[in-house]
């Protein structure tokens, strides 16, 4: 499983996607400590296409494949149809081997932003503006639309505190209760595993300088950033790498 929440807004776009890869190793290995069978690997969720254009892919290791080739055949000049038209002719070839995952391909194409959702039958939709979209869980989007309303201050949403907030909840709160109900599907350790940090942030904005990448180590490093967030505000102590992700 992965997490992959998007935020599109007028004159920008901001994806933040966990890192988790996880595989099963020998059960036998962990016998006496079931839930560290589980072993993680720090994995990319989110890639750069051109200087404007980026995608991220949810799912497992099945789409390096496609992307890979996606990305050769991509040249910096080439638009968001273009693209559009090149993902589902490259995923198509890979489709009968179940390797489809869902995305959402982002950025600024001809100085507006968007947000495109892919799902696994590459059924393309455009988001509008001020559009939430989780994926591949519907309850990720959930969360993830309660918490922007959950963290704004003073009419301020800054996008990476918003990121933060929504993958600790995830994490915390979400996976627990899944790995209940998925455990006659799969086994609640790897439910649980599932999701985690570090988290990798995007954010393209109409401003002339591309992208903004940033990412967070751990959960700990996230811990009480609104309150955080509050004091910055209140007493404008919020430097200009911080306020750039502001709406």
């Amino acid at each position: 499983m992965t997490a992959i929440i998007g935020y599109l807004f007028e004159g920008g776009v901001f994806v933040a996607a966990d890192t988790r890869r996880i595989f099963e190793v020998d059960r036998n290995k962990y016998r006496t400590e079931v839930s560290k069978k589980f072993e993680g690997i720090i994995t990319r969720k989110i890639h750069k296409l051109t200087d404007n254009i980026a995608i991220a892919i949810a799912g497992n290791a099945s789409e390096f494949g496609p992307l890979q080739e996606l990305q050769w055949l991509i040249t910096n000049d080439m638009d968001k149809d273009t693209i559009k038209s090149l993902i589902t002719k490259v995923f198509q070839k890979y489709s009968s081997a179940n390797t489809i995952n869902q995305m959402l391909l982002f950025g600024m194409n001809d100085g507006n932003s968007f947000m495109v959702h892919i799902d696994e039958y590459l059924t393309m939709t455009e988001m509008s503006s001020k559009s939430i979209k989780g994926i591949p869980e519907e309850s990720f989007e959930l969360i993830a639309k309660h918490k922007s309303s959950g963290s704004a201050y003073m009419g301020i949403l800054r996008l990476d505190i918003w990121a933060k907030i929504s993958f600790n909840e995830i994490i915390n709160n979400l996976l627990p209760e899944l790995a209940v109900k998925l455990q006659g599907i799969q086994d609640p350790e790897m439910t649980k595993s599932s999701v985690a940090y570090p988290i990798d942030m995007a954010l393209i904005r109409n401003d002339g300088k591309g992208f903004t990448w940033r990412g967070i180590n751990n959960q700990e490093n996230s811990e009480d950033v609104y309150d955080q967030f509050k004091i910055g505000v209140d007493m404008d102590l919020e430097d200009d790498d911080d306020k750039i992700f502001r709406i």
